[in-house]
């Protein structure tokens, strides 16, 4: 990936997370993370990494922000000076989710241990 590149998915990234935490209705206590955004050579397109917590809002999360991708591609417009606004692909970071997991379980292994 370009040096470009990589630093419109930094801004690309950071814009998007402040738009999801105040533009977009999630459920209750629903917390989305986004990981990183890997923008196309041509900047025209862009597939954004999330998380969601808790893990059983997913499928709800995916769908909001699915169905507010032009939403989204609107606000962004506003906030980023760049002749095109790229066109977003969301996908769920499973990795990221799987840690998640594991430092449970080694938390959970600590405090039976401490008993």
């Amino acid at each position: 990936m370009s040096n470009r590149a990589q630093r419109a998915g930094e801004v690309l990234r950071d814009k998007l997370s402040e738009i999801i935490a105040r533009e977009i209705e999630l459920p209750k206590d629903s917390l989305v993370t986004v990981l990183r955004a890997q923008i196309s050579p041509n900047l025209r397109s862009a597939k954004i990494w999330i998380t969601v917590s808790p893990e059983e809002n997913i499928g709800i999360v995916y769908g909001k922000l699915r169905d507010s991708v032009k939403e989204l591609r609107r606000l962004l417009a506003a906030k980023l000076d760049w002749q095109f606004t790229p066109l977003l692909s969301f996908r769920i970071d499973r990795g990221a989710m799987a840690a998640q997991e594991v430092e449970r379980l080694l938390e959970q292994i600590r405090q039976e241990s401490k008993k």
